[in-house]
Parts: C-alpha cells; sequence; structure tokens
C-alpha cells in the first residue's frame, strides 16, 4: 500500500490518500507491527485533511488522523488532538480530554501545548485550578510567545503561582505590550498609575 501511494503522488493525490487509509486500515487489522511508518502515514493524512490543498478538507477525519497516531505517544499528534478538544475543532469540545490530551503532549516534549494547558491549569478548564503549574507552563515559552508574556504579567500582578511582583509583572507587560498586545499596554499603565512600578533603570 505505500508503495502504490508514493507512486501515485506523483499524479494524483487523492489515489494516494485512498492507498494511505487502505494502509491504515490493513495494518489495524494485523495490530500494527510498523507503529513508526502508521504514525507517520496518519499525521500525512491528517494534515492532508487539515489543509484541504491536497484532498477534500474535512477537520473531523484529520483529527480522527492525529488520533490514530496520538495512540502511539506521537508528541505532534497528542498536541493536535488537544487543541482539537480544547477548541472544539473537528470534535466536539471536552475541557477533561482537552487537558488529558495536552498534558501528555507537553511531558512528551511538545513545548506548543504550554500554552493551552497553562491556561487549562489557570481556569480549572479540565482540572483542578493550580496556578504554579500555569506559571511554569507560561514561563517556558517567555522567550517568544508574547502571550505567555502577558499571562505570566498577570501572575505576577496577582500574586498567583509566584511572589507578587509588580516590576515583574511590568517586564512582562512590557515585553507583550511591544509585541503589539494591546491588553498588556492597558495593565502595565494602571500599574504604573498606581504607583506600583518603579523604573530603576538610571541607576
Amino acid at each position: 500500500y505505500i508503495g502504490l501511494a508514493t507512486v501515485a503522488m506523483k499524479f494524483d493525490y487523492n489515489e494516494a490518500a485512498t492507498w494511505y487509509n487502505m494502509y491504515l486500515a490493513k495494518e489495524e487489522e494485523i495490530n500494527i507491527k510498523n507503529p513508526k511508518v502508521y504514525v507517520a502515514v496518519a499525521k500525512k493524512i491528517a494534515k492532508w485533511f487539515y489543509s484541504g490543498s491536497v484532498i477534500k478538507k474535512n477537520i473531523a477525519s484529520g483529527v480522527d488522523c492525529y488520533e490514530k497516531a496520538a495512540n502511539f505517544e506521537d508528541a505532534e499528534a497528542e498536541f493536535e488532538v488537544g487543541v482539537a478538544y480544547y477548541c472544539g475543532m473537528g470534535k466536539e469540545k471536552n475541557n477533561e480530554n482537552a487537558f488529558w490530551w495536552l498534558n501528555k503532549a507537553y511531558e512528551h516534549g511538545e513545548k506548543r501545548a504550554a500554552m493551552l494547558l497553562g491556561d487549562c491549569y489557570y481556569n480549572g478548564y479540565g482540572c483542578t485550578i493550580d496556578y504554579e503549574n500555569a506559571f511554569d507552563c507560561y514561563l517556558t515559552l517567555s522567550d517568544k510567545n508574547y502571550q505567555a508574556q502577558y499571562k505570566l504579567g498577570i501572575c505576577y500582578e496577582l500574586g498567583r503561582g509566584c511572589e507578587q511582583n509588580y516590576q515583574f509583572a511590568c517586564y512582562y507587560y512590557e515585553k507583550a505590550a511591544k509585541a503589539g498586545l494591546r491588553s498588556a499596554r492597558v495593565r502595565l499603565n494602571e500599574i504604573k498609575e498606581k504607583g506600583g512600578y518603579k523604573d530603576d533603570s538610571n541607576k
């Protein structure tokens, strides 16, 4: 099936997808003797369903393919399934399932899961509210992700998951604001107006 799919890729993507799907079905019948190939094929088809550039777009079918791969502890696939449950995209929205898959993805090294996983911990989506774990998740993305920087600012401002520190709050709000996040600029200005920010840059 893989060989036929590879040949078909040169002429007809829909036919290739058919052969790949036949391969997945056949592997499932024989208890999947080659998990690595199975996972790679499942993710390939999932991406095709998501983009709609190769075969007809079908998010639900894409999620189903990602879930096939996720069952073999593939971090990327676990993340995509978690996002699907979190957003209600291709799956019925389910916070418990979202948290479960996002947590598995994060444990398996998928850093992209940290943002949504942090939100789960912070808001109690599918789990008990845990500000410390939320803070740790946001911190892993603090270098480049302005949304994580904003959430860290909130944590430091309110003392959630960390010791309250207006200087650190302003530091992260400033970074997020420079990236264009208006709400970060608003909170930064509010702290400054209340006198909670002390500029030590001239010392």
